[in-house]
């Protein structure tokens, strides 16, 4: 007889499934361990739906996500709020120092190891798990004194990849929400071995291998644009939580006994830094498998980040809430809750508000600015800006880390402001519906790929928002010309919209008689683009959509 263990996403430290280490009869145990194995089985899928739904789907989100050269810069830029959120700034100078140290010595891509070794990341003290004594790690190899035992706080600010291990032990980094999403995604396609021919095609000749290795680096940053804030907030935890002990142990609160380990020093603290860190930000080991479920569906994008969202932000609170009853934490707890404050109460409305007054917007002016914004930035926190007689806005939603929770209350907001010559119950009504919408749309919207084929063969040539691909009148070849060039635009790869106009902006040419700058195009790579609005063209787009329901109404009639 042995022991039952059934396999589990992240380290036993982390979480440990209940039935591990009990004892069944063999036939249930063989059950038990099918069904498990059943769950994380990605050839159950048949195989023409791999083909038709779910290699498309990967491709797609693959060039959205980790070939976009802009997403990678959002995608770091937007994390830095979190040290907001979870409280984290709230410490001195020379630790935030520290953190940064830690994060950027501890991230693995080595980019520039071979422009010079201080871009390499270092090995960090080898240490053991086990401790020689209470709260310290074994010593290490390559300490200066070799029967030196390691404190904990040197072995964080050394960082490194065993600091890396060592978080990778506690199920803290490698963990992207939205990366692992994908990587299951191309998982699950694994009957059909589309991606593994593609990678033995990719070794054939240079140029191949040079898209490979580019694809392979561009994965890599990824992971550790995720990785680099959440090291950072382990680094800040852990030294407030020893902050934190220390304070009590000079105050009489507390015996040395108490304090997790016996030690200022001690793992155990290091410990509670990793799970305060998972339970906080986005960690794909902790969505749930109706979630992952959802990722093979031929409806939903990128479904786990807003997942992982809610229950951070959910866990934060409860955190905070709890850590402000503990008298060794309430320090903590206040200081979570006042960032948690700023991150979302304060900021984005701060931000409308500086902008309204650097470019002299009145609430009235700004009301009258949303009409005009694209139907994707309707409901979103806009910025207004307005220079050399050009009306611009920033959609300030698009790049914010926390826009998942405020969204929906900026929609009931941007209700309840517009037509305030309506009666306000309805206008709340209505103000609800869309923050539901909001809340639920990146879980039952269509995938990016279905949506674009349902774009032409069910819709008829029309889109969702109802843009036309296609005249119905147009010969056959001139709707497969038009449908072809929606598809690709659509699921264009690597941010390539974003990088025409670039281009177009550097070489000073227009888009669709559009002229865009420079400086605006660069700061789409941290979310903060302003774009243009052409409110004279706007206006005629409403004369005719208002022509074309006045007609369809006197059909009626």
């Amino acid at each position: 007889e042995a022991p039952l263990r059934l396999p589990q996403g992240i380290a036993e430290e982390a979480y440990t499934v209940p039935l591990n280490g009990m004892f069944t009869t063999e036939e249930i145990a063989h059950g038990l361990k099918f069904g498990a194995n059943a769950a994380v089985d990605k050839k159950v899928m048949p195989l023409w739906y791999q083909i038709a739904v779910l290699i498309p789907k990967g491709l797609v989100q693959a060039g959205k996500t980790v070939l976009g050269p802009f997403t990678h810069g959002r995608n770091f830029a937007s994390g830095a709020v979190t040290t907001i959120a979870t409280g984290n700034i709230f410490i001195n100078p020379v630790q935030m120092a520290k953190a940064f140290r830690t994060a950027y010595r501890t991230i693995q891509p080595q980019l520039g190891s071979g422009i010079h070794p201080y871009f390499r990341n270092r090995p960090g003290l080898k240490v053991s798990g086990d401790t020689s004594t209470p709260g310290k790690f074994r010593p290490g190899a390559n300490t200066v004194d070799a029967d030196k035992l390691i404190p904990a706080s040197e072995f964080t600010t050394e960082g490194g990849q065993s600091l890396y291990r060592f978080l990778l032990d506690e199920g803290m980094v490698n963990a992207s929400a939205t990366y692992r999403d994908l990587m299951g995604l191309i998982e699950d396609t694994q009957r059909s071995g589309f991606f593994e021919w593609v990678g033995k095609k990719m070794d054939k000749n240079f140029i191949s291998r040079g898209a490979r290795k580019f694809m392979k680096t561009a994965q890599d940053l990824y992971v550790a644009e995720d990785d680099f804030w959440k090291i950072w907030n382990f680094a800040a935890e852990s030294h407030r939580l020893r902050r934190a002990y220390k304070n009590a142990l000079s105050a009489g609160k507390i015996t040395m006994k108490q304090v997790p380990g016996g030690s200022l020093e001690s793992v155990e603290i290091l410990k509670m830094a990793t799970k305060n860190v998972r339970e906080m930000l986005p960690n794909y080991a902790y969505v749930s498998d109706l979630i992952k479920g959802m990722r093979r569906a031929p409806i939903g994008n990128f479904v786990s980040w807003p997942s992982e969202i809610i229950r951070g932000t959910s866990n934060q609170t409860l955190k905070a809430i709890q850590e402000t009853k503990d008298p060794v934490l309430a320090r903590i707890g206040w200081e979570r809750l006042m960032g948690m404050t700023v991150a979302w109460a304060t900021i984005p409305p701060l931000a409308v508000w500086g902008f309204q007054q650097a470019y002299g917007f009145t609430q009235e002016k700004l009301n009258a600015l949303k009409e005009f914004v694209p139907w994707f930035s309707k409901d979103s926190t806009i910025l207004p800006v307005y220079v050399d007689g050009k009306y611009k806005y920033i959609d300030f939603s698009r790049g914010y880390f926390y826009d998942t929770i405020i969204n929906p209350v900026q929609a009931i907001i941007n209700a309840v402001e517009q037509e305030k010559d309506q009666p306000l119950i309805p206008r709340l009504i209505d103000g609800f519906g869309r923050a539901s919408h909001r809340l639920v749309e990146p879980f039952i919207s269509e995938a990016i790929w279905v949506g674009g084929i349902a774009d032409i063969f069910v819709r008829g040539g029309l889109t969702k928002q109802g843009t036309r691909v296609f005249n119905e009148l147009d010969d056959f070849g001139i709707q497969m010309q038009k449908s072809i060039i929606h598809l690709a635009k659509t699921m264009s790869p690597g941010s390539q919209v974003q990088v025409r106009r670039l281009y177009a902006a550097i070489m000073d040419e227009t888009m669709k008689g559009v002229q865009y700058e420079v400086p605006d195009e660069l700061l789409g790579f941290i979310g903060a683009r302003p774009a243009p609005i052409d409110v004279k063209k706007s206006m005629q787009f409403f004369i005719n959509e208002f022509i074309l329901q006045n007609e369809k109404s006197i059909k009626r009639l």
